[in-house]
């Protein structure tokens, strides 16, 4: 372990960090832990990288993400897909002003055409998301 102790480790961002409907963890634990990285992200001033999982999370991560963090603090939340709340996706990216979207191949892997069908339309239909996407 010596031969490391001369490594310098920076700190690019926080995350992945957020809500998971799915996990082992308790809903709370994981908001408590969700809030202490938004604290520490804001103090660092480094970006920070979200992941939700579970209709339920969008909501209660976008209003830590307002309480926690101001408006033009860089935010990349990933893996946004049609079964994602697409209302709080469009409020998140129109509040954070420096913030993205990351797109991968689960936008094409849902089985449910009605979602699919809302995503698609939901991408046109926002302005400028071109910009926002990140892949």
């Amino acid at each position: 372990m010596n031969k490391y102790n001369n490594i310098i480790v920076e700190k690019v961002a926080i995350g992945e960090c957020g809500l998971d409907s799915t996990s082992s963890f308790s809903f709370e634990l994981q908001l408590t832990l969700f809030k202490m990285q938004l604290r520490l992200a804001a103090q660092l001033n480094l970006p920070v990288v979200l992941h939700g999982r579970g209709i339920e999370s969008f909501n209660l991560m976008f209003n830590e993400l307002k309480l926690h963090l101001n408006p033009t603090h860089r935010i990349h939340w990933h893996c946004i897909n049609p079964k994602s709340d697409l209302n709080v996706i469009t409020a998140f990216l129109n509040y954070f002003k420096n913030s993205y979207i990351g797109l991968n191949c689960s936008i094409f892997s849902h089985d449910d055409l009605e979602s699919q069908t809302l995503f698609h339309k939901w991408l046109v239909s926002v302005e400028n998301i071109i910009y926002k996407i990140i892949l």
